[in-house]
């Protein structure tokens, strides 16, 4: 290759096609050239790089200390790795040297041993050199990398594979592994309906992201830390998958395609695999940032859908029902998280408040650029949204974890919304509105303004709902029963 110079590059180009099996070639006709391989394989390739990829990727050395024994990756994979990333990244479409490549970098990721800080210290030094630049050149194959997650079919995940992903303490943090899924978020969405690429490549990323988001949601316990020990691991994997936090609720909002949701939701409407992947995700800060930004976002779209399909006469949706769901997922995963890292109750659950806080601060900066979620911004004045997805602030005796949400905070910014919307005669909730803002009064004004309850306004309120349409209060505790289980640890 360095004999070739600038052209060096094509040199691993043909091996990506001559080992790619969706390129294919005319059949020659009877007396030309009869052995012409007319479909690219594994067998195209050298014997010398052939040879590489089938042996064991590890050699165990002798450290002569009290270390013993320890992992060494074989040389000629990291060469190999060399010679892809010399390539063009668009010729990389699903060869079989890419597959190889990551296969073998699933068995070292697995099998490279990490039991002692001593023989961490040594595999980091022998084995994660070749790893990462396996993982770098092998994965901007996103066919390839689907093939390896999530099976060729999209249903049959490998697990091994993911495991070593996820538990490997990757001596860069996780950022050779996390390159896999950058390019998944870019296509997740099909914009154009009638494209079949686009509906390919959308299908492709939700497949693979539902194989490790479903893996990491199944396998929490262990992964509690994740944040910490692969911290550019857990961003990517928060940022691949944001865009199908719609589809864990199983309301997509948006034209993605292959992800599942997490959950039954017949069986399983605490959305226990989903909230645990928050859980996981949210033990790094940054990915924490960009997940429950996302989610937050989500969750507004989902009311102001609700509330428009009210003002337009089609009668309620089971858009509340997803935001309250997914509103109980966020605050549960945020808690756990938070459980998870600090040892103090109190403490932990101030930091979770305090998240809840800035991802909704996060949320309403970009809602204001989305007409289709910024408009509910104007609806619901900031305290009542703070009170809906960030909560009481903790006190020093909540030592069990966060609040729980009685409804009032529902009904109470679906009230405010739908009035502000124009829909409802507001005759009936004119002793609870403020008649120097025009807006209705807090919860805690309303307590102290009606003998230290809220039960008037409760009754004027559902009444109030009812005039709209009766069907609304059967949606309202429908939604406020997905909120609870999605938040509480009951079955």
């Amino acid at each position: 290759m360095s004999k070739m110079g600038p052209d060096g590059g094509h040199l691993a180009d043909a091996f990506q096609l001559v080992s790619n099996p969706h390129v294919k070639t005319t059949q020659s006709k009877p007396g030309e050239f009869p052995d012409t391989p007319t479909q690219g394989s594994l067998d195209n390739l050298p014997s010398g790089i052939r040879q590489a990829l089938d042996k064991y990727p590890l050699d165990w050395v002798d450290s002569k200390s009290i270390v013993g024994l320890y992992a060494r990756a074989n040389p000629e994979l990291g060469m190999l790795a060399s010679i892809v990333k010399e390539g063009n990244p668009a010729l990389q479409q699903g060869s079989a040297l890419d597959s190889k490549l990551l296969t073998q970098a699933g068995i070292m990721m697995n099998e490279s041993p990490q039991q002692t800080s001593d023989l961490k210290t040594f595999t980091n030094g022998s084995v994660d050199p070749t790893l990462q630049q396996m993982l770098s050149a092998a994965g901007r194959d996103q066919f390839a990398v689907h093939d390896v997650v999530a099976g060729a079919d999209g249903n049959t995940a490998n697990n091994n594979f993911i495991k070593g992903l996820v538990t490997h303490q990757f001596a860069d943090g996780g950022a050779a592994a996390g390159n896999i899924l950058h390019g998944m978020a870019p296509v997740a969405v099909q914009h154009d309906l009638l494209d079949p690429t686009q509906h390919a490549m959308a299908t492709r990323s939700g497949e693979t992201m539902h194989a490790i988001d479903q893996y990491i949601a199944t396998h929490s316990g262990e992964l509690t830390h994740l944040g910490q020990t692969s911290p550019e691991l857990t961003k990517a994997v928060a940022e691949a998958s944001a865009p199908y936090i719609s589809d864990m609720t199983g309301n997509p909002l948006t034209h993605t395609s292959g992800y599942a949701a997490l959950d039954d939701p017949v069986h399983h409407a605490e959305m226990t695999n989903t909230r645990e992947l928050f859980r996981v995700l949210d033990s790094n800060n940054d990915a924490a940032k960009i997940l429950n930004t996302r989610a937050d976002l989500d969750a507004l779209q989902y009311r102001e859908r609700f509330v428009d399909s009210i003002a337009h006469g089609n009668g309620p949706t089971s858009d509340l029902q997803s935001e309250e769901a997914l509103r109980g997922v966020i605050a549960h995963g945020s808690n756990e998280a938070a459980n998870d890292l600090i040892s103090d109750k109190n403490l932990a659950a101030q930091h979770a408040y305090e998240q809840r806080g800035n991802w909704l601060e996060d949320a309403k900066t970009v809602a204001k650029q989305i007409p289709a979620v910024g408009a509910v911004l104007d609806k619901i004045p900031d305290n009542m949204l703070k009170q809906l997805f960030v909560g009481d602030a903790p006190t020093p005796e909540a030592t069990h974890g966060i609040a729980i949400d009685s409804g009032d905070t529902l009904q109470h910014s679906l009230a405010q919304q739908l009035l502000n919307s124009n829909v409802g005669d507001s005759s009936r909730l004119t002793d609870f509105i403020d008649p120097s803002t025009g807006q209705l009064y807090t919860l805690d004004q309303m307590v102290q303004n009606h003998d230290g309850t809220l039960a008037d306004f409760r009754t004027a309120v559902q009444d109030y709902f009812y005039r709209i349409d009766g069907k609304i209060p059967g949606f309202i505790n429908t939604a406020d029963d997905a909120y609870m289980k999605s938040l509480s640890d009951d079955k």
